[in-house]
């Protein structure tokens, strides 16, 4: 029943072109602190923090047929107090390696996302710029992934076989990063599916598309968040001539 409240969030369409859709935290902020309210706000940042998931996400509502242009990206990354902006494409799918087929969140990460999604690493190397160019088919894998499938955290040079959207691709598993600690390390591949972090263009190789469905921002620490939040919608309704209305 919880997982399929948290799926219905995260596809639920809607009439706006894009949504602002966290502040300061990100995105399944929203989820997780509907469905654990014992737990402090304080809490909860911290371990969305740890995956990576800091800062501002602006989303595409149109989670079937990301269309977040590269256009768009840049006149975020433009606004006065925005320090980075980048493109992420991420999608669910399936996995399957040594005997067991699990769901997944995709992640699909380019250079600029690079600067942007914080990824504690635990073994392995983190996707580099040859791999960003080439469109490598490597990958990083949270732990919690690793050891349900593997029964240990250093899977690196392992194999994954990921069918997105009926598209298949071996992936070697290049890096393995930190699964949020206590609380969301219980949660992971419960309530929400495990992620696996690749080159963006192979996502979009996959759901043929040449866009994405979220934009990162980290913006100056000392910022007003909804200012920037204006900010960006206003910049963003110039840019695909929408408007609020």
């Amino acid at each position: 029943m919880i997982r399929s409240a948290f799926t219905n969030l995260v596809r639920k369409p809607g009439r706006s072109f894009l949504t602002l859709l966290s502040v300061s935290i990100g995105v399944f902020s929203i989820c997780l602190i509907s469905m654990i309210s014992s737990y402090g706000r304080s809490a909860i940042n911290s371990e969305l923090n740890s995956l990576g998931m800091n800062g501002l996400l602006v989303a595409s509502e149109n989670e079937i047929n990301p269309d977040i242009t590269q256009e768009e990206i840049d006149a975020v990354r433009q606004i006065p107090s925005i320090n980075q902006a980048a493109g992420l494409v991420v999608t669910t799918a399936q996995a399957s390696a040594f005997g067991e087929e699990l769901e997944i969140y995709l992640w699909g990460i380019g250079t600029d996302a690079k600067k942007v999604v914080d990824l504690n690493l635990e073994y392995g190397r983190h996707l580099s710029d040859y791999d960003m160019s080439t469109s490598a088919q490597v990958c990083m894998v949270d732990s919690a992934f690793a050891k349900q499938v593997y029964g240990r955290e250093n899977v690196v040079g392992k194999t994954i076989s990921v069918n997105c959207s009926g598209y298949t691709v071996n992936y070697e598993i290049v890096g393995v990063v930190q699964t949020g600690s206590g609380l969301l390390s219980g949660m992971m591949g419960e309530y929400i599916p495990d992620f696996v972090y690749t080159v963006d263009k192979n996502v979009q190789q996959a759901l043929k598309t040449t866009g994405f469905h979220r934009i990162a921002v980290m913006s100056d620490e000392n910022s007003n968040t909804d200012m920037v939040c204006n900010r960006i919608l206003k910049r963003l309704y110039s840019v695909t001539g929408d408007n609020e209305g």
